[in-house]
């Protein structure tokens, strides 16, 4: 291919560039949109899964292994689960036994937001 074909194939006409890279940009959002919500729904199934695999047994695993951090982490998505799901009274029953057996203390704003 020579320079000749490749104006053929892009020509310098201004007004084809910026049609050409807006399309472009816009498949670009949408692509970067649905991969997203591909992403967030496979969260929910990993919370969905690692709930009913005895999310408490993770819990004491990572607080032996001092990460308190993935701890909060592990929590507020589960919060975000429940306030999804409306599984008030499982995830206090549940959750919040783990933590009070292990000693952990309940925060104010994650009983706060379980109440509301």
């Amino acid at each position: 291919m020579n320079l000749r074909d490749a104006n053929i194939l892009l020509p310098n006409d201004s007004s084809l560039t910026p049609t050409f890279i807006v399309v472009f940009h816009v498949r670009q959002i949408i692509i970067i949109i649905i991969i997203i919500i591909i992403i967030i729904i496979i969260i929910i199934i990993i919370c969905s899964i690692l709930h009913r695999l005895c999310l408490s047994f993770l819990l004491i695993l990572f607080i032996n292994m001092k990460c308190t951090k993935f701890v909060n982490i592990f929590k507020y998505l589960e919060l975000i689960l429940y306030k999804v799901f409306h599984h008030y009274d499982i995830f206090c029953s549940d959750i919040m036994s783990c933590f009070h057996n292990l000693g952990i203390p309940n925060d104010s704003h994650i009983t706060v937001f379980l109440i509301n």
